[in-house]
């Protein structure tokens, strides 16, 4: 099974989704310790990291985050990508409030953020 990687992809399952399968059963989506509509994923993922250069690694790390949980929902093995998702998740819970989180990549947080979607 050809999994979800871009952004791009993640927009067009969201939007294309219907009742059946992750994207259509999708009320709300845990990043971090906090739950998003379907909506506030798709500004997250239409949210450019480049354009929003002071939040780029929480958006860098969210993209992936969405795209492992979405994948694992569509029924990809969990088993390999566990630890990845808990540190991913554990990272953005950290954060009072919502994506995007207002740094670069550069503060040693950031640094964390691009180094656990690695």
């Amino acid at each position: 099974m050809r999994g979800l990687s871009t952004p791009c992809e993640l927009v067009s399952f969201l939007r294309l989704s219907t009742n059946s399968g992750a994207g259509g059963a999708l009320n709300f989506f845990v990043l971090g310790d906090k739950s998003y509509t379907k909506t506030e994923l798709l500004k997250i993922l239409n949210t450019s990291a480049a354009l929003a250069k002071r939040a780029a690694a929480s958006l860098v790390l969210a993209y992936q985050l969405i795209a492992a949980k979405l994948n694992v929902a569509n029924g990809s093995d969990a088993a390999p990508i566990s630890g990845a998702i808990n540190t991913a998740d554990a990272l953005l819970a950290a954060y009072i409030g919502k994506l995007p989180y207002g740094f670069d990549s550069s503060p040693a947080a950031g640094q964390r953020m691009v180094k656990s979607r690695e």
